[in-house]
C-alpha cells in the first residue's frame, strides 16, 4: 500500500484521533521500533477475533472496547472506511499497521512542544 503524503494522511484519518490516546495507552513503548511493530501486530491478532486476518466494523468496536475506548456502530464505520484503504469491507494488517502508526506519529507531534525542556 503507498504511503500518503502526511497532510492527506491526517485528514482522512479524522474519526481516529478519538481513538488515539487509548491506542497510545495500549502499547507500552511507542520509542521502540522492534516492540512497536510486535504489540500493533499483537493488537491486530487481539481484535481479528475469527482469524480471518482482516478486521471488520464489529470486532473493531469489540477491540476498542478492549482497550478502554467505546464507539458507537456509526463511530466504527467511520474508523473502518477510513482505514481500508482498498475498500474490501476488512482492514487487514497493512492498513490497519499504517493508521496506527500514523496515530501515533501524530501523538508524538502532538506531544512533542509538551515534553520540550527550554535549557538557560
Amino acid at each position: 500500500m503507498p504511503r500518503e503524503h502526511r497532510s492527506i494522511a491526517k485528514k482522512r484519518y479524522r474519526s481516529w484521533k478519538k481513538a488515539r490516546q487509548g491506542i497510545v495507552s495500549s502499547i507500552e513503548n511507542i520509542n521502540d521500533e522492534l516492540k512497536l511493530k510486535s504489540q500493533i501486530e499483537q493488537l491486530f491478532v487481539n481484535m481479528d477475533v475469527d482469524e480471518s486476518q482482516g478486521i471488520d466494523a464489529n470486532e473493531l468496536k469489540l477491540g476498542m472496547k478492549s482497550i478502554g475506548i467505546e464507539l458507537s456502530d456509526v463511530q466504527a464505520n467511520e474508523l473502518l472506511n477510513e482505514a481500508d484503504a482498498d475498500g474490501d469491507g476488512f482492514v487487514d494488517y497493512n492498513e490497519f499497521e499504517f493508521v496506527i502508526m500514523n496515530q501515533i506519529m501524530c501523538y508524538k507531534r502532538d506531544q512533542a512542544p509538551l515534553c520540550r525542556c527550554v535549557v538557560q
